[in-house]
Formats: structure tokens, sequence, C-alpha cells
């Protein structure tokens, strides 16, 4: 499942900018659960941009690269992984030169909380 903001913000691994990110926390765990019910295992990775702020320290880096052409220019994005307490695997992509404007301020530019001054330790750096 593919998913821009994937809520679990309070672990400074997410992102949650409307309800869309309250959904994509919530859903695979429902779906697995209704899953189960019907007697099927089931098993959703979540696909994510790792945004400049997440603290890549609570990231496992995969052995794995994501080739990707962007107007018509060839790269490669680093892959991540993290699973978080409740199970649910979120797996993050991440370029420097791609995804470096992702701070707060990028992220939530109209939440004093978020955008302003809420920064967390590992990026004032």
């Amino acid at each position: 499942m593919a998913a821009w903001e994937i809520g679990r913000v309070s672990s400074g691994l997410g992102a949650k900018v409307g309800g869309l990110g309250v959904v994509v926390e919530e859903l695979p765990r429902e779906l697995i659960k209704a899953a189960a019910k019907q007697g099927i295992e089931l098993e959703i990775e979540t696909l994510s941009p790792c945004f400049a702020y997440h603290d890549k320290s609570k990231l496992t880096k995969r052995d794995l690269r994501m080739p990707v052409t962007l107007d018509g220019h060839r790269f490669e994005f680093e892959v991540y992984e993290h699973v978080f307490p409740d199970g649910q695997k979120v797996v993050y992509f991440w370029d420097h030169l791609q995804l470096r404007w992702t701070t707060p301020a990028a992220i939530y530019p109209s939440d004093p909380h978020w955008g302003s001054g809420c920064m967390p330790p590992w990026l004032r750096r």
C-alpha cells in the first residue's frame, strides 16, 4: 500500500497532514483482522517517502536500491524499513536530492506546532 502520509506522527517516522494519515495508520490493522476472520493470512507493507525529518537511526537500511527515472534522469532511492510495535511494517524510500526539502515547515506549512519550532532534535543538528 503506497501512502504519502502514514500517520504515526508521534513516532517521528510518519506524517499526518489531513484525515488520510489516520486512515492509513489504522487501515492495515483492520484489514488484517477482517482477513483473519475469513481464514486468510494477510500481510501488508506500506510504502512511503522517508521525509527529511525522519530519524533514520530508527530505521533498518535494506540492501536494496530502487531505480527511478524522473524527467529522463535516472537515479536510485535508498530503501529503509521499520516495524511498529503493533506489527505494521513500513518501507521507506529516500534520495537526498529528491526529498531533502521535506522538513516539517514544508510538510506542515500552516501548522504552528509542527511547521515552526517543534522540530525533532535530530533535525536541528
